[in-house]
């Protein structure tokens, strides 16, 4: 018997709100969003739980975790690790794949298969869930299944099973705010304001 699976081809439904979607968050000049990070294990067990923020202009974005910033100008980008007092530089490979509050909202343009899974009715209104399974078998993840507020057609929280042992990376937004004012400068690591780290280049 050959089991198939339930994405072998594109949800128009699925397809319809994913596009409103990214065309929704495109069109803002700006976003920041506060999120908290939950890895669990296949049996559902909390590993870890971390609080994160994030600034978005464009391909540009700002990553903020309890021990680590992320800066990227689109083309670079500095990671600094605190504890270690260093920041790495990199060059940015547009084939990587990672999926952040940045870019969850376009993965559909990204070599995925969709279906719209359900509509339920919740404390706060219609939650649509819609599940993208990777064309590419390879990939590390097996789904990614996206929470979106109808009414709003906002991203409330993405779970990401990874391929092999199912364990979930689940992102839970706090809170949003579009049209945040920002500079270019914001996207950088400025090593003048951070005398003591060291800066590590590897591009």
């Amino acid at each position: 018997m050959v089991l198939t699976s339930p994405l072998l081809a594109q949800d128009p439904m699925a397809e319809e709100i994913l596009n409103n979607l990214s065309k929704k968050y495109k069109g803002y000049k700006s976003f920041k969003a506060t999120y908290n990070h939950t890895l669990e294990n296949n049996a559902g067990k909390v590993e870890n739980e971390q609080k994160g923020e994030i600034l978005v202009k464009g391909e540009k974005f700002k990553l903020k975790l309890p021990e680590v910033e992320v800066f990227s100008d689109g083309k670079y980008s500095w990671s600094w690790v605190k504890k270690s007092k260093e920041v790495n530089l990199t060059e940015i490979d547009p084939n990587e794949e990672e999926i952040t509050p940045a870019n969850v909202y376009m993965l559909h343009q990204r070599g995925y298969k969709f279906v719209l899974m359900s509509e339920l009715k919740g404390s706060k209104g219609i939650i649509q869930t819609i599940d993208l399974e990777p064309k590419d078998l390879n990939k590390e993840i097996t789904k990614i299944r996206l929470l979106i507020d109808k009414s709003t057609l906002s991203i409330l929280k993405w779970i990401v099973f990874e391929r092999g042992t199912n364990n979930r990376s689940i992102f839970e937004i706090r809170q949003f705010t579009p049209n945040v004012p920002t500079k270019d400068s914001d996207f950088v690591f400025n090593k003048a304001l951070h005398p003591e780290v060291k800066l590590v280049d590897l591009r």
